[in-house]
């Protein structure tokens, strides 16, 4: 995305959700973007549990980039 820079990316979707929340509470503007999807389940210690496969994506304005990184903590 021209003019955009990514300041999120990652599987999970709490710390993704969380980022949005702080965008928005900073009013700063962004695009998001998931890849992926594919439903698996993992096997652990835990026993089983769906894993999504699915990685999100957090874009803001290039001029916003470093406001949107100190808020996104």
């Amino acid at each position: 995305m021209f003019g955009w820079k990514e300041v999120f990316v990652g599987p999970s979707k709490e710390n993704f959700e969380h980022v949005k929340q702080n965008l928005d509470k900073g009013e700063i503007e962004y695009r998001v973007k998931v890849k992926g999807g594919n439903s698996q389940v993992q096997k652990d210690s835990l026993g089983e549990r769906p894993v999504s496969g699915s990685y999100y994506y957090i874009y803001v304005k290039k001029q916003d980039e470093e406001h949107a990184k100190q808020i996104s903590k």
